[in-house]
């Protein structure tokens, strides 16, 4: 008796995406929060400008000229202790052998354990200087494989005229 009743023509439903917006602001709600992180870990935890005597979270101080600029990387003493400087700064730096303190001049960069040593970083005039009073520091040039190690009393000099460093 029933299939006298049924229409012999099949039916078809059209399938509805479901949910389609939602998935949509999910997407566009993860793609935000990655760019919100990685533009925020990009930027420095703190910045010195002019001539300032800062003292940073490990002990270590910078005395830098009027002319200067340090930019504390976020993360400083739990991850690494690093900073970029553009202008001139007396560093004065605590010991750590397992976290070393790495200053960032363009694509240069120095490395000490614990020293007390002066840069100078003029990139408008490619010029740079760093002079070592106590302690060591190492300065890699990453891009030419140039590195030099520095004592007290050496000093370290680099200008647009010369590829290599230069140690007096």
């Amino acid at each position: 008796q029933l299939i006298g009743k049924m229409d012999e023509s099949p039916v078809l439903i059209a399938a509805r995406p479901r949910f389609t917006w939602l998935k949509i602001a999910a997407a566009l709600l993860v793609a935000l929060g990655a760019g919100w992180w990685f533009f925020l870990s990009r930027q420095p935890q703190q910045i010195f400008t002019g001539p300032v005597r800062a003292t940073l979270q490990d002990g270590s101080s910078v005395q830098s000229s009027a002319d200067s600029r340090l930019e504390v990387a976020r993360g400083f003493n739990s991850r690494s202790r690093k900073v970029t400087l553009t202008g001139t700064g007396t560093f004065n730096v605590k010991g750590s052998a397992a976290n070393p303190f790495v200053v960032a001049l363009g694509h240069t960069e120095v490395k000490v354990l614990g020293t007390r040593f002066i840069v100078s970083y003029l990139p408008a005039a490619a010029t740079l200087k760093v002079h070592v009073s106590s302690g060591k520091v190492l300065v890699t040039d990453h891009d030419k494989p140039d590195s030099a190690i520095l004592t007290p009393g050496m000093l370290l000099q680099k200008d647009s005229g010369r590829s290599a460093f230069r140690i007096a």
